[in-house]
């Protein structure tokens, strides 16, 4: 067995209501006063009433800051850092996905750290703990309340960046079901395709452990069995809790090895084109993953039993490209996208240069850094990118 590492100090709350999370939370802290984030969408959901007035049957001090942007800009998260240290706030909760939970850290760490953002980019930078973080999804996909890391789009270079450390995971996750109902589909479609490209490119990955191997092959299968039937019905309480708990899971695979190059070519079109997440994911992971289907037959073979495709007729690889196949018909049947041409990304020369100046880079530093099955070149990253961008469909 090769040696490894498996960091995780989350504190993961699984509660089905809220104000109850939201008390034992508090009392776990000793905190006094939250600052609330969420984005407007969410500020003008009945979920948000929901929040507020269980914070007020619990007596929890708060105030908000509705300002998040999807993608969020480190702008905008130096903005709700601001807007934070004007208060006399204790805690900060972040209410929604990724995007929520990820500004709801950087303001946290900005309250007790000097600077810009930009002055944390890489790993093991910051230097003092960050104020105090109760992460609330209502999104079963990014899993950001699990990570050390925090996502943010670089205004300068036009790309994702990172900052990464112990003092940016979330002191608790508050995972409650009830919040999810009425999702729309196209944000529980995008949140689990999400998760589920954490939990494959994990187990496929080259820095997999038994440890993550053990979440991740779990995850990846209460992901396959529950994820179309929450999106079809986001009612369902059962699928909700798998889907909530299961993303949850997702990320402390991703958190700890990093995930692979449909992450890496999809953190450099997102962040050239604005494109959201978990659309990138849902375009690029069959295609991703048909590149290293030779390489990672073994794993994905295993994969393709937890989907519940029947192998026992068909050789090693033959399993892994019904996996790869199986991963596809998922997507299409939960409607995602499956190109990039309808969703604002240009396939230029250049583009395709500067996507692959950062896949490559990527791929060398970072979360992901090592990761990926098969190394590709910067010819196989623009070929995938082009292909991903007129939606040509995986053949084997």
């Amino acid at each position: 067995m090769k040696n490894f590492s498996y960091f995780s100090t989350v504190r993961t709350m699984f509660n089905n209501d809220l104000a109850d999370g939201l008390d034992q939370a508090r009392k776990v802290l000793g905190v006094k006063k939250a600052m609330i984030m969420t984005d407007p969408g969410v500020a003008a959901l009945p979920i948000w009433n929901e929040m507020q007035e269980a914070m007020k049957s619990i007596d929890f001090p708060f105030e908000t800051f509705t300002e998040v942007k999807p993608n969020p800009t480190d702008v905008t998260m130096e903005k709700a850092a601001d807007a934070l240290k004007a208060t006399d706030c204790d805690v900060v909760i972040g209410f929604r996905g990724g995007s929520a939970i990820d500004t709801a850290k950087a303001a946290a760490l900005l309250s007790t750290n000097d600077g810009k953002l930009t002055d944390y980019y890489g790993m093991n930078k910051v230097k003092n703990r960050c104020l105090p973080t109760i992460m609330v999804t209502t999104t079963a996909g990014s899993g950001a309340e699990v990570t050390q890391y925090i996502s943010i789009v670089d205004t300068a270079k036009q790309t994702k960046a990172q900052i990464g450390s112990p003092f940016c995971v979330s002191d608790i996750a508050l995972l409650c079901p009830e919040l999810l109902k009425n999702s729309p589909r196209s944000v529980t479609a995008d949140a689990g395709f999400d998760a589920l490209a954490h939990c494959i490119e994990g187990y496929i990955g080259c820095k997999a452990n038994p440890i993550t191997d053990a979440i991740a092959y779990k995850t990846f299968g209460m992901i396959c069995n529950n994820l179309l039937t929450f999106v079809n019905d986001p009612n369902n309480l059962e699928a909700a809790s798998n889907m909530i708990l299961a993303a949850h899971m997702s990320t402390m695979i991703a958190s700890n090895i990093g995930t692979g190059d449909g992450h890496n070519i999809g953190l450099a079109i997102g962040g050239r084109f604005n494109i959201p997440h978990g659309t990138t994911l849902a375009v690029l992971l069959p295609h991703v993953l048909a590149f290293n289907v030779e390489v990672a037959s073994k794993k994905l073979a295993e994969c393709a039993i937890a989907m519940g495709i029947d192998t026992s007729a068909m050789t090693e690889l033959e399993a892994a490209q019904a996996c790869v196949l199986g991963i596809q018909k998922l997507r299409d049947d939960l409607q995602l996208p499956d190109n990039f041409k309808d969703h604002g990304m240009t396939a230029t020369e250049e583009d395709l240069e500067k996507i692959a100046d950062t896949a490559e880079y990527k791929n060398k530093v970072g979360a992901s850094a090592g990761s990926a099955p098969r190394k590709g070149t910067r010819d196989d990253f623009k070929r995938i990118a082009l292909d991903a961008y007129n939606g040509v469909k995986i053949k084997f």
